[in-house]
């Protein structure tokens, strides 16, 4: 199984080098959209995955993991329907910007969490 996972990343690397590769100018054009529209998107998505979460009685470090974890399958997911599905390349760089967006969402999110339960006293 190691060996297909392996393939698997290099695939989707040379996927995405790809997309990017083809369709960097339309990036950079409409990169203060597409930011503003991924940030909303990558929020909202941690936000419902945590609400849901602490909803259905999970605990806190399980309703954060779930919450990224939600946010972070949209990105590949996203990338393999544009690029299989719809063969649309234009939609895989969209989904490129929201997976590079939700890695610093993500990380600032698992940072700010770290901070809170290291000074927290309760």
């Amino acid at each position: 199984m190691p060996k297909f996972e392996k393939l698997s990343k290099v695939l989707l690397a040379l996927a995405i080098i790809s997309v990017v590769k083809e369709n960097y100018g339309l990036e950079i054009a409409n990169f203060s959209q597409l930011l503003m529209a991924n940030i909303t998107l990558n929020v909202v998505a941690i936000s419902v995955g945590v609400g849901l979460a602490i909803f259905m009685g999970l605990s806190r470090k399980d309703a954060f993991t779930l919450g990224i974890e939600a946010g972070i399958q949209n990105s590949g997911l996203a990338i393999i329907i544009s690029l299989t599905v719809l063969e649309n390349p234009v939609y895989a760089a969209t989904a490129i910007v929201y997976g590079v967006v939700m890695t610093g969402i993500a990380l600032t999110v698992l940072l700010c969490r770290k901070i809170q339960l290291r000074y927290s006293f309760a």
